[in-house]
């Protein structure tokens, strides 16, 4: 017996953001030279090698996440282009580009030389994280597309009876990602119901394959696409799946093969608030490794903020014949000036969107589609207050954001 692992994650599907802790021994006796060594391999490609000394109780303890947080990130492109994804119809699915990594920890002795690869777990993470509330490895099995209780969609929305729900506007648009891997979900296709304001609602299934955008559940390979973002928001449905411009109600349901459900239900519901301003849709990365959405009605307020550096240049030209200068010429100038753009954005929320606004103020990766348009945004505000009503509305929450871009003057 040579080294080998007393305990590691539970899971093998995790997001990256927590203690991913290994405990390591070995058969043999400790000496001065003894260290156990750690290979971390990521899609195969060896990116650390440590060397570990064994603490008092002849074990070391490895935690994966020092070694591979800020590698995954929540997608903002479709696979392989350029494309913003939230602006994406021409297919119902895209697979992630770097948002999950399979990575292999490899561990092994030295003892004057070194005896490697003596023993191996692998795990899959993507972005996200787990607060230390829920203890150290807190499963994820709730994500496995395995039965119709199990919430499936990479979101921290709540479920109510197994089913999520969304309210949405007609030009409203999103992805919501989720595992795909046969050896965790039984899901190979979406179901797609429209229930539309009069006469019968319409069916229509999407395989996970390449044709639409994804891959089969049953590939081995590439890793990224374990890892599937599906179209869920109005925008990315009713025209490009339905031919439909009006509607009442959208569910996706995820199903097996046999149109087993295998997942919590999206109900997306329309929204007929008449905005007389443009709300703002802000989409931003979740705690489970995917996005989420929040609405924000009418038009932002916007402030901008400038800065600027000057320096004071002579008057007239002590070159010229004749010096002078007029009474309109400057002697200040400025010569680096930049501005920050700002908005703030009102909501009024339902209970189950006022509970998404901590994961949004938490968010490192924000976006808001403002007149028309989606913008990279960072929350300025660090301090949000807000309270329940008695009606399950919550009191009206403004939101400062700025744009993640700097305005050249």
């Amino acid at each position: 017996m040579a080294a080998s692992f007393t305990s590691n994650p539970s899971e093998t599907w995790m997001p990256a953001g927590q203690p991913l802790i290994y405990t390591l021994q070995t058969s043999l006796t400790i000496t001065d030279t003894f260290a156990f060594i750690v290979q971390v391999f990521e899609n195969g490609t060896e990116i650390g090698k440590y060397y570990l000394k064994p603490n008092s109780n002849d074990r070391a303890h490895f935690d994966l996440n020092r070694v591979i947080q800020a590698r995954t990130r929540v997608d903002e492109k479709v696979y392989g282009a350029s494309t913003l994804l939230f602006d994406y119809s021409a297919l119902p699915y895209t697979r992630s580009n770097g948002n999950m990594n399979k990575y292999e920890v490899k561990i092994g002795e030295y003892t004057g030389t070194e005896a490697l690869a003596q023993a191996t777990k692998y795990i899959y993470v993507m972005d996200g994280y787990e607060q230390v509330t829920s203890g150290l490895h807190p499963s994820f099995a709730d994500y496995y597309g395995t039965a119709s209780t199990k919430k499936f969609w990479l979101t921290d929305r709540e479920p109510v009876n197994n089913v999520i729900t969304i309210e949405a506007a007609d030009d409203d648009e999103g992805f919501m990602a989720f595992i795909n891997k046969d050896t965790v979900s039984d899901v190979t296709r979406l179901s797609f119901l429209l229930v539309p304001p009069t006469g019968s609602p319409t069916t229509v299934t999407k395989d996970l394959n390449t044709t639409n955008g994804a891959q089969l559940p049953s590939a081995s390979s590439p890793t990224n696409g374990f890892l599937v973002y599906a179209g869920i928001m109005p925008a990315q449905v009713l025209t490009p799946i339905f031919s439909a411009t009006s509607w009442k109600q959208i569910t996706i349901t995820p199903q097996n093969a046999s149109g087993t459900q295998e997942g919590n239900v999206l109900s997306i519901i329309r929204d007929c608030t008449d905005y007389k301003d443009q709300a703002v849709q802000v989409a931003f990365a979740n705690s489970r490794g995917g996005w989420d959405y929040l609405k924000f009605e009418g038009r932002p307020g916007r402030s901008i903020t400038t800065e600027e550096k000057t320096y004071r240049k002579a008057l007239g030209n002590y070159d010229a014949v004749t010096y002078t200068f007029q009474s309109f010429n400057p002697e200040v100038e400025a010569y680096q000036k930049t501005a920050k753009l700002q908005y703030t954005l009102n909501g009024v929320f339902n209970v189950a969107d006022s509970k998404l606004l901590p994961f949004l103020l938490r968010s490192r990766k924000v976006y808001a589609k403002i007149d028309g348009v989606w913008n990279p945004v960072t929350v300025t505000t660090s301090q949000a207050n807000y309270k329940t009503t008695a009606d399950g509305r919550v009191t009206q929450m403004a939101l400062n954001v700025e744009l993640a871009q700097v305005i050249r003057c």
